[in-house]
């Protein structure tokens, strides 16, 4: 039902959404995800939501908050899997990878991993941590290629 219908920005401002006015529309599942949107704000734009119980409320309000963060790190587990053989060139220094502790930079520089899977394998290498080498490696070899 959140989903089903999408509203234009000036729709939701006459319920009393405040919403970028980008002429983009936006279903109410959306517009929940927004952090300052509550479910009784939807109310005022589509009134028979207030048929829906108060526990399934609070639960599609807690979904629609985190889509967001959860799609960012969907994207961002994609990325991964797909760059897995990416190649870590000889040389390529770990030190400049800021966020990175110390502790793992040594492990990397000491294990030399020949690959973005290989380095995923270090003990301690975290799913940001792994982030943050990919984007290194990517600028390095965007800056090779240029």
């Amino acid at each position: 039902q959140l989903q089903a219908d999408s509203f234009t920005p000036s729709q939701l401002q006459a319920g009393g959404i405040a919403v970028t006015q980008d002429g983009s529309r936006r279903s109410l599942y959306q517009v929940l995800s927004f952090p300052k949107v509550t479910f009784e704000d939807l109310i005022t734009i589509s009134p028979d939501l207030r048929d829906i119980e108060p526990d399934i409320a609070a639960q599609l309000s807690c979904d629609a908050l985190y889509s967001n963060y959860i799609a960012r790190q969907k994207k961002d587990v994609d990325a991964v899997q797909r760059d897995e053989a990416l190649k870590i060139p000889e040389g390529f220094s770990y030190a400049d990878i800021d966020g990175l502790s110390s502790e793992l930079r040594g492990k990397l520089a000491d294990r030399r991993p020949e690959n973005l899977r290989q380095a995923q394998q270090v003990e301690g290498m975290t799913p940001a941590a792994t982030m943050l080498l990919l984007a290194k490696l990517r600028q390095f070899n965007r800056l090779k290629a240029g």
